[in-house]
Formats: C-alpha cells, structure tokens, sequence
C-alpha cells in the first residue's frame, strides 16, 4: 500500500468524524502509526486489505465515538452548534452593514447628482450682419 492510500483511508475516517479537534488529530495520528506498522509487517498490501483488517472509515469513526466520552462529546457538540449559530448572526450583520452602506451611497449619489448644477454656454455675436 502506498503513502497515497493511507492518505486516502485517514481522509475518509477524518470526513466521518464530527469534531476535529486536538484529541481527534492525535487518534488519526496513532492510526496512522498502526497502519503503517501493519503495512510493514505484511507486504504488498493494498485498500481492501486495510479495510478488512481495520474496518471501513465509517466503522472506525463509530468505535471512536462510541469510547469517547458522552458528556464531553455533548459538550463539544453543542460548541459547535453554538459557534456556528454565532458566526451565521454575525455574517447576517455583516452583508445586513453592507448593504445598507451601499443604499446609503447610491442615495448620496443621486442627491449630488441632482444638485449638480447645470451650465449653458450661449454666444451673443453683435453686428448686424450686413456688412
């Protein structure tokens, strides 16, 4: 098995975990460690046989949370939730700011516009034309 399908595997487990946070790098990190060293001890290996010895990246993520603590996993999770409800409100203000930035704008623009004052040249030749 190549470094390109290890790479592949841990990508798949990461994409099935919720958090990823500082403990989950660590667990992917030891994973990682334990697959390699299975590699080493078994030779031309390839993806199926990683996913029969270890399980699918799915399986993987379950037994992870499933040994993980609940009330911390709750905790996490609702940080999460709340993070993510914070930063939507706060992207809301934002464009809500913008927005309001650029009507107010588009306003004074109109107002100067009409204000602008509007010059006529008129040339006045004198004589009478009949010379």
């Amino acid at each position: 098995m190549k470094k390109k399908d290890v790479r592949k595997y841990l990508r798949q487990v990461r994409f099935c975990l919720p958090l990823h946070t500082r403990v989950e790098r660590k667990y992917l990190q030891e994973l990682r460690e334990t697959i390699i060293e299975y590699q080493h001890e078994h030779n031309d290996i390839s993806m199926p046989d990683i996913v029969k010895h270890f399980g699918t990246p799915k399986d993987v993520a379950i037994d992870y949370l499933t040994i993980m603590d609940e009330e911390k996993l709750y905790r996490l999770v609702s940080i999460r939730r709340i993070l993510r409800i914070v930063l939507t409100a706060a992207l809301i203000l934002i464009l809500s700011c913008f927005i309001l930035f650029n009507v107010y704008l588009h306003h004074m623009y109109l107002l100067d516009k009409e204000a602008m004052a509007v010059s006529e040249e008129t040339i006045i030749v004198e004589g009478d034309g009949s010379e």
